[in-house]
């Protein structure tokens, strides 16, 4: 257990190294485009007007064929009550995934935090295989009192299990658009032709 636990944060160190997060620079904070396509695990990432940089998934994006709409995996550790996900690569901030489980179902959790600058915490919860999902906003006051707003969603597609790769072990597959736009408020759109997934994050709009 212990073991699990550091590995998944000595993994979340070293993103943090690699992969840019959102700074401030001049009182402005940096715009971050992300390019994905279908099928494949690397992502392009620019900040700003700089070179793009290549960042590479853990599991590749997927179609999900009845309602056409892309998917990112997390993965699941059973028995472990932890969680890791594709998502935590490239969503910029303080990132965190865990599952609670139980002999029914698994609750998911996306945790994406502000508090150092906003005092908000914003939760995608999933409980698999129910497939019921929500968001919880949380508001942290000075005295450590939170105020919690819960809004229930509607997902395109129901999360489900998959070999998403041969020899690797199974993923759950959560809707990508959701999670980016309604967790990180970053602007989601997709090119048909391409197949390709483009994320902007501008936080003056």
């Amino acid at each position: 257990m212990k073991k699990s636990i550091v590995r998944i944060l000595l993994v979340a160190l070293l993103l943090s190294l690699i992969i840019p997060l959102v700074t401030k620079a001049g009182g402005l904070q940096s715009e971050y485009i992300y390019i994905m396509q279908v099928g494949s695990k690397e992502v392009s990432i620019q900040k700003d007007q700089e070179e793009p940089k290549i960042a590479f998934l853990p599991y590749p994006i997927v179609i999900d064929t009845e309602s056409s709409s892309s998917g990112i995996a997390i993965e699941s550790f059973e028995g472990l009550g932890k969680g890791n996900a594709s998502i935590a690569t490239i969503v910029p901030g303080d990132y965190l995934i865990y599952a609670e489980t139980s002999p029914r179902q698994t609750l998911y959790t996306l945790h994406h935090s502000s508090l150092y600058k906003t005092e908000i915490l914003t939760e995608f919860k999933l409980l698999y295989p129910d497939g019921k999902a929500w968001i919880e906003t949380s508001k942290i006051d000075k005295s450590n009192d939170s105020e919690v707003e819960i809004e229930d969603l509607t997902l395109p597609f129901k999360p489900y299990s998959v070999d998403i790769e041969a020899g690797s072990d199974s993923v759950i597959i959560i809707p990508l658009r959701i999670v980016f736009e309604r967790i990180a408020q970053h602007q989601v759109s997709w090119n048909p032709v391409t197949q390709e997934i483009i994320i902007t994050y501008n936080p003056s709009e």
